[in-house]
């Protein structure tokens, strides 16, 4: 339609010998077009933030100097206080952004881990960290 500057078009069905069934518009065109955009434009808006249960938070946790050396598979904060560990963010690379962090990576003071629980929960892990004795292997 745009290269030839047609503002209609014949439809044909090619199954059965290109039979005409009707025109379409440069107009039916572009309504079609904007139907989709607004249909989409809405779906991309959405809210699909994640909503939590009540009482649960997430929060950011710095890593303290006596959490050294210490892995979460160590730690189990899952099973010790309810908490889950999401994303960890080396402390020596503040750029480096939120990755998954594996369960034997040993943490380091200064990362930043992203833990999931309810506040009281996240407060007895937030301060175990710098208060549990090394763990042995």
């Amino acid at each position: 339609m745009e290269y030839e500057a047609l503002d209609e078009i014949p439809v044909v069905e090619h199954t059965h010998g290109g039979r005409f069934l009707g025109l379409i518009s440069r107009r039916n065109v572009s309504q079609a077009f904007n139907r989709v955009t607004v249909s989409l434009s809405a779906h991309e808006t959405s809210d699909r933030g994640i909503f939590w249960a009540t009482g649960y938070r997430v929060s950011r946790v710095r890593i303290p100097a006596g959490a050294n050396g210490k892995t979460i598979r160590q730690l189990d904060p899952r099973a010790r206080y309810a908490v889950s560990v999401l994303a960890i963010q080396d402390g020596s690379d503040p750029e480096s952004g939120f990755s998954p962090l594996g369960p034997d990576r040993a943490l380091k003071p200064g990362d930043l881990i992203v833990a999931a629980g309810r506040p009281p929960d996240l407060r007895r892990f937030i301060r175990d960290l710098d208060d549990d004795p090394p763990i042995a292997n």
